[in-house]
């Protein structure tokens, strides 16, 4: 894989291409390979999916999970 951009691009494709991922609130960081995930996921599963995600992408060396689990709101019916 080439550059930061070619990079962050082709994780956010593999986010958006995961189905057991809503990368709707998600955003991509790059420095040489070390991809930074930061935003918000619906579930803890959603959280663990994203990082399996960008660690599939080539030249990815080292994930930085900083998503939060921001669980839907109890009160709507």
């Amino acid at each position: 894989m080439g550059t930061t951009k070619d990079i962050r691009e082709s994780v956010q494709a593999e986010l958006t291409f995961d189905p057991l991922v809503d990368d709707a609130d998600i955003t991509v960081r790059n420095m040489n390979g070390e991809v930074g995930l930061n935003g918000t996921v619906p579930s803890y599963p959603q959280y663990l999916a994203a990082a399996a995600a960008a660690q599939r992408v080539a030249g990815v060396k080292n994930v930085h999970n900083h998503l939060a689990v921001m669980l839907p709101d109890a009160d709507y019916r």
